[in-house]
């Protein structure tokens, strides 16, 4: 016989035993028990919630999350606030990934796209169950796969989270008949209420699934759009905060205090550091030797270091040299050193200054000031030229290369096809209106922005001048002409390489609004120009190369080279230096009054007209348009000038155009796809066999 461990454990409790002798114990009053029929069941506290798409539950669930895991670091949280903890460390795993590598990258936007990822990725994950799963079921089946409901404690739950056990008495007869309508059951069907249950239940559970295939997918998918999307307001954004922290630079006090926040004294510790060496700390005093040659490269490459270095290390040696080599260290000359090594010191932090302007404005960097400029323009004009999805296919042609058979950019193509645009565009006032406009606009924010570089230029001097006269006290005239004097000077150098990087751009903003108001007026028959003028002249203005330009035009001159046809294709184009109907279109003319850049391109063309027109620019040195120009402009003053030809500026803006197209097409096909799927998926759901008419529909 087996022994009973229960009925032993509870014979010799003594609680038990206890119990059994009070007296209220042994007498019961069953009469009194059957006649409680008051006593029920608590009633629950559980309820639906209502869906919505708003990122509020996002927030109150991080809230519940955040106490979750404060709850279990205590030891106090329960299955459900554990499961939640899983949230957590996802966002705040993506959020340190996010930090570090904002840490890496340089660049604002760089910066803002790294810790918009993650927060697209997380907001991927939630839109497009809302959108691709729960939208679809709701206006197929209404039903929401994706309701919610609080239980008794509070917790916020998926109804249909457990097939197994969903809470239907949360669902009232009156919403369960409605669901049951949109369902399609009959209502006339026994057991309505379990069916319709069952139906909205498989509905659910294939939902959720189709839920868990497409989400691996559809979430880099729409991750990669939502950057893409944000990208365009980004860049704004960032641009004129760049923009915004370039100009505060140059104002007194941020000047000041930036230039002392980067002052060191590096450069003064170990010219102090040589010097010492010189010292006999014995007696107190300099020993007797002289300063070698080794020593005098020493000073030379700490007063040079850096950028400053190809500039002023062979004068400051040159200097040195000639001043102190061979002669005794003695207390005036250690003064005289660490004068040198102030003067550097201050100098370095008040460039370091200047430089960090150029670079946020106008440096050949990823997002500068000036490179979203030259960016912004190019779009602006590709669209006021109307080029469209299907002039971006046809410029392309199919190359095969060593390895793979790649599409790339057809220039002859572009060259042709923007020939066209403008012919087009300038028989239509509005369009010629529109493309005039777009470039207008760009030069306007161009003479806008950038009227802060006098600024600079003024700071250039002041501090190239300054530190010039101190070295030039201490007898380095070398270097002091090298900084602050000269053509070639270090502050030459500043300032015309800032007024390049500016007037290249407005060059050539002005260069394409030439050459549309030369097809225009080619156009216009009224203005008598003849043919082989108006083929030459629209051949430079669209194609022309700075180095090829003249050789173009000599290309189609009969030989001997006919000067006056010359000076006549150079009036013609530029004028002679005045914005008139002579040398521009009447509605040119009236939008760049209204632009207020009248003075501007006016300007453009007399330059160009000296420097394409005169002594040493056409083929041969004997051609002379104008007296005026007696000085030899330098190749690069004439490349900044001319500018990039037009057709292939236009190539390379169709390529990044097409480019960015290819890749929208690619990424937002595969989503469509998807997007597609799950919404077809939904008429193949919720299919559940009727019961025969004997059969009741288990609960």
């Amino acid at each position: 016989m087996q022994t009973n461990l229960l009925q032993n454990y509870i014979a010799k409790s003594t609680t038990y035993q206890e119990q059994q002798k009070r007296p209220e114990a042994r007498a019961v009053d069953h009469n009194a028990l059957y006649n409680r029929t008051f006593a029920k069941p608590l009633p629950p506290k559980g309820k639906l919630l209502r869906g919505t798409f708003l990122p509020t539950a996002f927030v109150k669930n991080m809230k519940y999350n955040a106490k979750a895991l404060v709850d279990g670091a205590k030891g106090k949280a329960n299955d459900h606030q554990l499961g939640k903890v899983n949230d957590v460390g996802l966002v705040a795993g993506m959020g340190a990934l996010a930090a570090y590598l904002f840490t890496m990258n340089r660049t604002p936007m760089k910066k803002g796209m790294e810790i918009l990822g993650p927060a697209a990725f997380l907001a991927s994950m939630a839109i497009w169950p809302k959108i691709a799963i729960r939208l679809p079921a709701l206006f197929v089946h209404g039903v929401d796969p994706m309701q919610k409901y609080q239980d008794s404690q509070g917790r916020v739950k998926p109804f249909f989270q457990d097939p197994q056990f969903i809470p239907w008495d949360l669902y009232s007869d009156k919403i369960m008949d409605k669901a049951g309508d949109r369902l399609g059951v009959p209502k006339d069907m026994p057991n309505r209420r379990a069916y319709t249950q069952e139906k909205m239940r498989k509905v659910a559970v294939q939902s959720n699934t189709l839920w868990m295939l497409t989400a691996g997918p559809a979430t880099p998918l729409l991750t990669a759009m939502i950057c893409n999307m944000a990208e365009k307001p980004l860049g704004k954004f960032f641009d004129k905060q760049t923009n915004k922290k370039a100009d505060e630079l140059l104002e007194t006090v941020n000047f000041n205090d930036t230039a002392k926040a980067l002052r060191s004294t590096k450069t003064v510790d170990k010219v102090n550091e040589i010097i010492g060496s010189y010292i006999d700390k014995t007696k107190g005093g300099y020993i007797e030797e002289a300063i070698d040659e080794r020593t005098v490269d020493r000073f030379s490459k700490l007063f040079s270091e850096g950028k400053l270095s190809t500039i002023l290390g062979g004068k400051f040696k040159e200097d040195l040299m000639k001043d102190m080599a061979g002669k005794p260290m003695d207390e005036a000359a250690a003064n005289k050193l660490r004068n040198i090594a102030d003067t550097m010191t201050d100098f370095d932090s008040k460039y370091g200054v200047l430089d960090q302007y150029y670079k946020l404005k106008l440096g050949k960097v990823e997002e500068s000031v000036i490179a979203n400029q030259c960016n912004r323009t190019s779009e602006a004009v590709l669209d006021s030229l109307g080029f469209t999805k299907d002039d971006y296919k046809d410029l392309f042609t199919l190359k095969t290369g060593v390895i793979r058979r790649e599409k790339i950019v057809d220039r002859e193509a572009v060259g042709k096809k923007l020939y066209d645009k403008f012919e087009t565009i300038v028989k239509d006032e509005e369009k010629y209106k529109k493309a005039m406009t777009a470039i207008t606009d760009s030069l306007k924010e161009v003479e806008t922005k950038y009227a802060g570089n006098t600024n600079y230029e003024k700071y250039v001097k002041d501090i190239c001048e300054q530190a010039g006269k101190s070295l030039r006290e201490q007898g380095l005239d070398n270097a002091a002409e090298e900084i602050g004097a000269g053509a070639n000077s270090l502050k030459s150098m500043m300032i015309d390489n800032a007024r390049n990087r500016v007037d290249s751009l407005k060059n050539h903003c002005c260069r394409l609004i030439q050459t549309l108001d030369f097809f225009k007026r080619a156009d216009d028959k009224t203005k008598n120009m003849p043919e082989d003028i108006v083929k030459m002249g629209k051949e430079i203005l669209a194609k022309g190369h700075i180095d090829g330009q003249m050789t173009k035009f000599e290309g189609t001159m009969k030989k001997p080279f006919d000067f006056m046809k010359y000076q006549q294709l150079m009036r013609s184009i530029y004028g002679v230096g005045d914005v008139d109907p002579k040398s521009a279109d009447v509605s040119t003319i009236k939008l760049l009054d209204g632009a207020s850049l009248k003075e501007t391109f006016k300007r453009y063309q007399k330059e160009m007209i000296l420097k394409f027109g005169g002594a040493e620019y056409g083929p041969h040195k004997q051609h002379i348009y104008l007296e005026q120009l007696k000085e030899k402009v330098p190749s690069l003053k004439k490349f900044l000038q001319n500018g990039i030809a037009v057709d292939e500026y236009i190539t390379t803006a169709v390529k990044n155009k097409r480019n960015s197209q290819i890749w929208l097409k690619t990424f937002g096909g595969l989503g469509i796809a998807l997007m597609a799927v799950a919404v077809v998926a939904q008429f193949f759901f919720g299919k559940v066999k009727k019961p025969a008419a004997s059969q009741e529909v288990k609960q």
